[in-house]
């Protein structure tokens, strides 16, 4: 599945997370550094819609814990809370999941701090809007949602004998039985004339 970030760019939810870089091409990793301090000038200066993709950009390069991270803070920042969670939960358990790397545990406990305030800012937004209300969705839910229906297989038509299923058949029958019994009618009110 994958997530569109605006200006072309997209991140492929089950991409690894990296910790070594070195095992890209310099030119590579200078292109990844590159988008990533675009994207860090951004996020300082507050420009949050700027950062985000020129943090993106720099994962498609090189999908590395820093980028996951800065884009997970960013679409805190946009609001876009869900995916933002999503986001800092990966490059948490990336962490958990690789023994030779440790995240410091200050750092742990601000990403889960951000986790936190982010739910609670959801668990707000949805207690104070009007119950008929429904949030409209955003076009990365769209997106995610027209990828999911594109990935399931099409299920098939019942198989109805003789291609009609039982209600076609009697509407079928009753329109004609109505058809008839107003013939019938229409020829007995000639006939009383």
């Amino acid at each position: 599945m994958t997530f569109h970030h605006g200006m072309g760019l997209t991140v492929t939810q089950n991409a690894p997370v990296i910790f070594d870089v070195t095992t890209y091409p310099e030119e590579v990793r200078a292109r990844a550094r590159a988008a990533y301090d675009r994207g860090q000038v951004a996020f300082r200066a507050q420009q949050w819609n700027t950062a985000l993709p020129a943090y993106t950009e720099a994962y498609l390069a090189i999908p590395h814990h820093s980028a996951l991270q800065a884009i997970g803070l960013s679409l805190l920042r946009v609001g876009r809370h869900s995916e933002g969670i999503g986001r800092l939960q990966r490059v948490l358990a990336a962490f958990d999941a690789d023994p030779a790397q440790s995240l410091p545990a200050a750092r742990r406990a601000e990403l889960e701090a951000e986790i936190e305030r982010a739910r609670a800012r959801m668990r707000a937004a949805r207690q104070s809007a009007p119950p008929s209300v429904l949030p409209t969705p955003t076009p990365v839910q769209l997106a995610k949602e027209a990828a999911a229906l594109r990935e399931r297989p099409a299920e098939p038509l019942p198989d109805y004998e003789g291609g009609m299923s039982m209600g076609a058949k009697v509407a079928i029958g009753v329109g004609i039985a109505a058809g008839v019994a107003g013939l019938i009618g229409v020829a007995m009110w000639a006939a009383r004339r």
